[in-house]
């Protein structure tokens, strides 16, 4: 590496391994060596092998002994052949232990079971909620290659992008479909890699007291249940996680939520994403998280603007030096024209209010000389 790199450094923004530029660091912006670490250490590097195949039709439970059976052998990737998989329990992936699909058009994980309200769990923590994919405190684990879909027998959730149907729960008369996708709840070094995650029972993703964690190119489509707390990609209480190449459509927030001295949500990365809802900084994060280089596009009669805060009285304002760059962000009024922009100047950077009585962003200054806040190539 150039420029005097005095350590090394690798991402998960591209397929193989990239690396961090230290040439491309700016004084003004202390925090761009951490978010650099952002995402799973090392990098994903090759592929883990294949030492287990499974075919189409497999039953839940011997999926799970089978990710047992590999997990204590060391570890390794099921491959999952090409056809439909029924979950009708929580799979819980154990540490070392990769789900690939063989491929993400043909491989579907159709999640059959059914949750009620438990409430909420201190902003994010499983608590009683059922989930298909569980990822509970276990390390070095990944998602690739799978659709995962909630229970197609329920008509699909109606599409925000067309209509305002309003955000709220029990949709077709029915107060069971509180079921998450995919959920990570302290967890180091795992990831989600080109997957899709359709129509979820409720919140699509959840990351929760997890660090190093990485998702992307991967498309999160649609939720039945949308009011307050449900529908979310949720980043809560976790930290040095990268979501990258995401597209995102029909939910109610991508948030980075709640902090805790023992787990603090600071120094996530957001960027190169597709996003029609919301960035929202909901209840007193860390501060010190990065959106860059997104395009988002919030529909225009969403209840708040592309960049977004909790309620006062009801939240907390943001962290410190939540950090905006180069985002097309937008409300949109889909099938006509753009209506307002938000933070949008390419030579300037912005950050999230840190007290109520602030505006929403804040101008802070000029670009970087780089060109970029995230200093790997």
């Amino acid at each position: 590496m150039s420029g005097g790199t005095t350590f090394d450094l690798s991402s998960q923004r591209g397929r193989v391994r990239q690396s961090f530029h230290s040439e491309w660091l700016d004084p003004r912006w202390p925090e761009m060596e951490a978010w650099a670490r952002a995402g799973v250490r090392g990098g994903r590097g090759a592929p883990v092998g294949v030492v287990a195949t499974l075919g189409p039709g497999t039953q839940a439970d011997v999926l799970q002994e089978t990710m047992v059976k590999v997990a204590e052998s060391g570890e390794g990737a099921i491959m999952l052949e090409p056809g439909h998989y029924v979950i009708d329990r929580t799979i819980k992936v154990p540490s070392g232990v990769v789900l690939r699909g063989h491929f993400l058009d043909q491989v579907k994980l159709e999640i059959k079971l059914q949750g009620s309200f438990h409430g909420f769990h201190g902003g994010g923590t499983q608590g009683g909620d059922v989930t298909g994919i569980l990822f509970d405190h276990v390390n070095h684990s990944g998602l690739e290659y799978l659709t995962i879909v909630f229970d197609e027998s329920v008509p699909r959730p109606l599409s925000l992008r067309h209509m305002e149907p309003g955000f709220q729960n029990n949709p077709h008369g029915r107060e069971d479909l509180f079921v998450g996708s995919v959920w990570l709840e302290g967890c180091e070094d795992c990831w989600v890699e080109a997957c899709r995650i359709v129509d979820s029972g409720t919140t699509p993703l959840s990351v929760v007291k997890s660090r190093h964690c990485t998702f992307r190119y991967t498309e999160i489509c649609g939720s039945h249940n949308l009011d307050g707390g449900q529908g979310y990609i949720n980043v809560s209480r976790s930290e040095f996680c990268l979501l990258a190449g995401l597209w995102v459509q029909d939910i109610r927030h991508l948030s980075i939520q709640n902090a805790e001295d023992e787990h603090p949500c600071r120094y996530n990365v957001v960027i190169d994403c597709h996003l029609e809802t919301d960035v929202n900084f909901h209840n007193c994060d860390s501060g010190q998280n990065l959106i860059q280089d997104n395009t988002i596009l919030c529909p225009s009669w969403h209840w708040w603007g592309p960049f977004a805060v909790g309620v006062k009285n009801q939240h907390q304002p943001p962290g410190p030096r939540n950090l905006l760059f180069n985002n097309r962000a937008r409300r949109l009024r889909f099938g006509n024209f753009d209506r307002t922009s938000m933070a949008e100047d390419p030579q300037r950077v912005y950050r999230m209010k840190e007290r109520w009585d602030e505006s929403t962003v804040v101008d802070l200054g000029p670009a970087p000389s780089s060109g970029t806040l995230y200093p790997v190539r």
